[in-house]
């Protein structure tokens, strides 16, 4: 049922600390055989990888699978019986409360409720190893293997993959209470909320079971309405909000959203908030959403938790990985089938701050068993995670999981010979019952004659990237939504390029640090293994920003005006293991510099290139959001860095939610070979320089550069000062010559944009933001070599 944030005389605790043992597998049989001496402290929501790391215990090829674990919670004392809500425990558990067992959870993926007396004082968790306890199970016998997944028996267990998969989330396998344990008292309340519209209308639809009143009210978003009682403690009953301010993706509008409560005269009961906004999925061929009525470009990325290791992270960490982000321009995030589904802190932020969520089933590349008993736990599972999200207006799509059909196809299956009742009937089912506004996509990807063709339904795109197809491939494989693309061996900004980290998939002689290296060669015209061992301070800097400036590239195709594409979510957002994985963030939470790049490539206002060839160089200027935009469009040819030998203006108007396409020959007026498609001798420019801007602001800009900018460090010049938020500070730089990329450093501040364009003329303005009543920033940049 949906979450009932607080009653009259409800009460919750959330438990915090637990003692850990680890042992063989079956060494103990009851909590009697537990060691008088205190075990392993352990954080709860946590798991046993991430006790042995606050322990500072390797756990470097130990297989957590293969043994058995045992947890001892202490409950909080209170008065009379209490509901101990297990939210989610890896994988399965043998419970018992004050030695007398009870029957506990067997899916790690959904909740399973105790019954515990009147002043018990403990709970304890036996999670038995997973390895032993599949190894026996053999049928249905497997269609297809994948090599993604460290075992195949895995089909059989309701638990993540993500720990389990060696070529790039490798382990520790997560064993244990990884999410909440919630003890409660006081009613047990059921409630169901919706949120639809009708209309201009807003609906809201409530449902409460359990209730000790004899009459209702429901609040929301200024109106109210009676609700009628059914039975003793049962209320249900429809709200119509006139004509409410709507959710929007932040990108295209505010993401209103508005309390519920029901009034009853024992006191108030919280459903917490809901957002009114509709959401059409159409196919064009490929994917499309629209939200309001409004088509919407959706750009994000996977999702996997903050803390690999714990399966999880606090609420804040949570929070703030998701407004970071936000804050990069991305409007969808995934939460993909080799994830897990995740915290509500989660979806209540994303929420908050306008993120669509895209949410897959927990099936990933394996060959599912299809019995009743499986089917029947699935769609429990299904059904539970729905009555969670039930309010929740930042989910849009739910989909049946990730790379099945694509993994049976590319073991020689017909589709047609495949049999997918999970997909065509289970999950769609659960959805049509619970979230029928939702769009449902069967499999990511999905769609085509193969299921992986990337024109029609949903792609995983990996032409430009894994299969290293021109750089054009991004436009001419004309893909129609990608839930997956653009991977690479991402590094850090700081230390060593390869090596840790670098992902491989299962059985590739290849890894995706070649790919990078691959691109590397493409776009800079070098040899990368040359230069890596010629000149490895070159290497590791060009290393780190080529990703980014591929997918900036991608990007500006795959946005411009005509494009048939309507999204695209980058392979992914954080890594799972330190080093240089696929995240654009690291594991330690620090970014990296592909952030920047798409931090520009995702903006709601944005201008873009693109080259084509004699019909040359067009702007492509992109708003969003949902207020017109009118200012001066300016293009400069420069030569030399600082020269310029051919400019024009024109006016500008964007309505709201419009993409303009402008020939940059039509601005000048003359021709000047923009693209440098000609080529009658030299480029007589070395970069085409972009800007919108409203009276001396400059709101957006783009340069396209023809050749390589040649400035060095010394043509640079800063500026900092403090603004009127503490700890906050204006860093401006200037330039004699047009510098890219200029990479910014501030030790101690947080930057809100690096790897810059430099263009002389203006100042390009960075904020760096530290605690507040610490000394200025020290400030150094560098012209990233070429």
């Amino acid at each position: 049922m949906a979450r009932v944030r607080a009653a009259p005389g409800l009460a919750r605790v959330e438990l915090e600390r637990a003692e850990l043992w680890t042992t063989a597998p079956g060494a103990w049989a009851s909590p009697a055989d537990l060691p008088t001496e205190p075990g392993l402290p352990c954080d709860v929501p946590g798991t046993v990888g991430a006790a042995l790391r606050a322990a500072g215990v390797p756990t470097d090829g130990r297989d957590l699978d293969g043994e058995d674990a045992w947890f001892r919670i202490a409950l909080p004392a209170g008065d009379g019986p209490a509901r101990v809500v297990l939210h989610g425990v890896a994988t399965g558990a043998d419970c018992w409360i004050d030695g007398v067992g009870q029957a506990g959870p067997t899916s790690a993926l959904r909740p399973h409720v105790l019954a515990a007396p009147a002043g018990a004082r403990e709970l304890v968790l036996a999670c038995r190893a997973l390895t032993p306890a599949l190894a026996g199970r053999k049928l249905p016998r497997v269609r297809w293997k994948t090599r993604l997944v460290a075992s195949q028996q895995l089909r059989f267990a309701r638990t993540p993959l993500l720990g389990r998969m060696p070529g790039w989330a490798p382990g520790p396998a997560p064993v244990g209470p990884f999410r909440p344990i919630v003890v409660e008292r006081g009613p047990a309340i059921g409630a169901r909320v919706t949120a639809t519209m009708r209309g201009d209308d807003g609906i809201v639809r409530v449902q409460l079971d359990g209730v000790a009143a004899s009459a209702a009210t429901v609040r929301c978003a200024g109106a109210a309405a009676a609700l009628t009682a059914t039975g003793p403690g049962t209320f249900r009953g429809e709200l119509v909000v006139p004509t409410p301010p709507r959710w929007w993706p932040h990108t295209h509008g505010a993401p209103t959203t508005h309390a519920v409560v029901v009034d009853t005269d024992a006191g108030p009961i919280d459903l917490g908030v809901v957002g009114f906004r509709e959401v059409v999925a159409s196919h064009r061929p490929g994917l499309a959403l629209a939200v309001n009525g409004v088509p919407v470009f959706a750009r994000g990325a996977s999702w996997m938790p903050v803390d690999a290791v714990a399966m999880g992270g606090t609420a804040d960490a949570i929070r703030a990985e998701l407004v970071r982000l936000r804050d990069a321009g991305a409007n969808l995030v995934r939460v993909p089938g080799t994830g897990c589904y995740e915290h509500d802190a989660f979806h209540d932020a994303c929420d908050e701050l306008g993120l669509m969520v895209w949410q897959d089933a927990l099936l990933a590349n394996l060959d599912y068993p299809t019995d009743d008993a499986f089917a029947a736990e699935l769609a429990a599972e299904v059904d539970a995670l729905l009555d969670r999200l039930e309010p929740s207006p930042s989910l849009v799509v739910v989909c049946g999981g990730s790379e099945i059909e694509q993994q049976a196809t590319m073991w020689g299956h017909p589709p047609e010979e495949l049999s997918w009742p999970l997909l065509d009937t289970i999950i769609p089912a659960a959805v049509a019952a619970r979230r029928p506004e939702l769009a449902y996509v069967r499999n990511s990807p999905t769609g085509g004659p193969l299921p992986f063709h990337v024109g029609v339904g949903v792609a995983h795109y990996y032409g430009v990237g894994a299969y290293l197809r021109p750089l054009d491939d991004a436009r001419r494989a004309e893909v129609g939504f990608a839930t997956e693309c653009l991977a690479f061996a991402n590094p850090p900004a700081a230390g060593p390029v390869d090596g840790a980290g670098v992902p491989r998939d299962g059985g590739a002689a290849w890894d995706f640090a070649d790919v990078r290296d691959h691109y590397l060669g493409v776009v800079h015209g070098v040899d990368p293994a040359a230069l890596r061992s010629e000149a490895p301070h070159r290497y590791a800097a060009l290393s780190r920003r080529v990703s980014g400036e591929v997918m900036a590239r991608a990007y500006a195709e795959w946005r411009r005006t005509g494009s048939r594409t309507a999204g695209a979510l980058v392979w992914m957002w954080r890594d799972v293991v330190p080093g240089a994985g696929w995240g654009v963030i690291g594991s330690d939470g620090a970014v990296k510099p592909p952030y920047w790049y798409l931090r520009r490539a995702w903006a709601p206002l944005a201008l873009v290139t693109t080259d084509e060839g004699q019909d040359g160089l067009v702007v492509h200027a992109l708003n969003d959001g949902p207020t017109a935009v009118a200012g001066t469009l300016r293009v400069r040819a420069l030569r030399d860095g600082h020269q310029v030998v051919a400019e024009g203006t024109r006016a500008l108007a964007l309505a709201p939610h419009a993409t303009v396409a402008i020939s940059v020959d039509e601005v000048v007026g003359r021709f000047v070979d923009s693209a440098y498609a000609y080529r009658f001798g030299p480029p007589g420019h070395d970069a085409i320089v972009v800007t919108l801007e409203r009276g001396a602001e400059i709101v957006a800009d783009v340069v396209h550069h023809v050749v390589p900018p040649s400035a060095d460090d010394g043509c640079l010049s800063i500026e900092v000062t403090p603004t009127a938020a503490a700890g906050c500070y204006a860093v401006a730089l200037t330039t004699s010559r047009l510098a890219a990329p200029v990479v910014i450093e501030a030790p101690g501040f947080a930057l809100d944009d690096d790897y810059v364009t430099v263009v002389p003329g203006w100042p390009r303005r960075v904020r760096a933001v530290g605690v507040p009543g610490a000394p200025p920033p020290v400030v150094r940049v560098h012209v990233a070599p070429r």
